[in-house]
């Protein structure tokens, strides 16, 4: 039976041993898909950068971005270019 998890962790992005940055996974499904949830007019170029970056830094193969603010849902897929089987 598929799991869903609410990691509820704040995971860095790291640059040669730096904290670039910050981010929250709202939830990872079967520990292949990350779903990101939005509430905004529309999603941004930013948005897609930022599920790369889960994706990357998780090393998994999709995510979804799903915004309740637009008129229809539409989960908007994401693949990671970079995921490697090997390391998963």
């Amino acid at each position: 039976m598929p799991t869903a998890i609410f990691p509820g962790e704040v995971f860095a992005d790291k640059n040669d041993g730096r904290v670039i940055g910050k981010n929250w996974i709202d939830f990872i499904i079967d520990d292949k898909i990350v779903v990101d949830l939005k509430a905004k007019p529309f999603i941004t170029r930013d948005d897609y950068y930022q599920m790369q970056r889960y994706l990357r830094l998780e090393n998994l193969k999709l995510g979804l971005i799903i915004n309740f603010q637009s008129k229809y849902l539409r989960p908007k897929r994401i693949l990671n270019s970079q995921y490697s089987h090997i390391l998963a």
